[in-house]
């Protein structure tokens, strides 16, 4: 794997932000540097570097959501650097260190992650911003639902009790004698041997969320059985909050239904749910949470 940006970086970069697949492969026929080349993006820091330096691949997984790059096909862009000979695992340095898969998953590039698990992308690889976690972990918290069952589908491993709701499995943590001790759990392969959750109740407080959030009624149903409250706090704010920011009108819904109080604030910004629906541009979810009901 070339760290050289070199002369080429720029070119593919270019390449990649007008979404032109034939100029990718032009770069790539006459350089072959290009399919594993270094690009420089995002705003430069105090230091005046950019922050990112990542590979042409993992920059074709971030470039929609940042929008530079608003044409073009992602997976057409990935197929060719990855038929030359790109990584399907390796990222490069960026600001929050995630291998490619899991910006994908993150950015609901779905069929981008298609075609990286098929390329062998790993798909236990622990980083990331949410708790160190896999691609799953990442799925579950972005709200990326069709990501989330990809992965589930390929096999990745569901490893405590919230990624389970999420994923509308809770029976391999909850069993007829209780919850199982490993429900709290980091991934195995996480060095950090203390367990995720300091105890049950804050496990099902994110257990809530992501079931709200992916939308599991039989999920939230159970986990209320089990003592689970649907206007726990967990990360500075409710589920109801959550599925707001997301714009998740089932969510919502099912959260309402099971006695989520709308009028509760946040944390940090001492809001509600329905302005955090107005703030991502969920128009008539802020109404239907301001008002409370359909």
């Amino acid at each position: 794997m070339s760290t050289d940006n070199g002369a080429i970086g720029p070119e593919v970069r270019a390449a990649i932000d007008a979404g032109d697949a034939d100029a990718l492969a032009r770069l790539i026929a006459s350089d072959e540097l290009a399919a594993s080349c270094q690009i420089v993006w995002g705003e430069p820091g105090d230091d005046g570097e950019a922050p990112n330096r990542c590979s042409a691949l993992h920059y074709v997984a971030n470039a929609r959501f940042h929008g530079t790059c608003l044409d073009g096909d992602p997976v057409e862009l990935a197929t060719l650097l990855l038929d030359a000979g790109a990584d399907a695992d390796w990222g490069g340095r960026v600001a929050i260190g995630e291998t490619v898969l899991q910006t994908a998953v993150s950015l609901y590039e779905r069929d981008l992650a298609e075609l990286l698990l098929d390329r062998g992308a790993s798909l236990e690889t622990l980083g990331g911003c949410v708790d160190n976690g896999t691609a799953l972990a990442l799925a579950a918290h972005f709200a990326a639902t069709e990501a989330l069952e990809l992965l589930v589908e390929r096999g990745a491993r569901i490893y405590n009790l919230p990624l389970a709701a999420a994923v509308g499995e809770l029976w391999r943590f909850v069993k007829p004698a209780g919850v199982l001790a490993t429900a709290l759990q980091r991934h195995p392969a996480d060095p950090n041997r203390q367990p995720l959750y300091r105890d049950l109740g804050q496990a099902l407080a994110r257990a809530v969320h992501y079931a709200a959030i992916h939308e599991r009624a039989e999920v939230l149903d159970r986990l209320i059985e089990l003592g689970a409250d649907v206007n726990a706090v967990e990360g500075g704010a409710t589920a109801l909050h959550r599925v707001a920011w997301w714009g998740r009108e089932v969510g919502a819904e099912l959260l309402l239904e099971r006695g989520a109080d709308r009028r509760l604030r946040d944390a940090g910004h001492k809001t509600t749910p329905a302005q955090w629906a107005e703030v991502r541009g969920h128009g008539e979810l802020a109404r239907v949470l301001a008002r409370g009901t359909w």
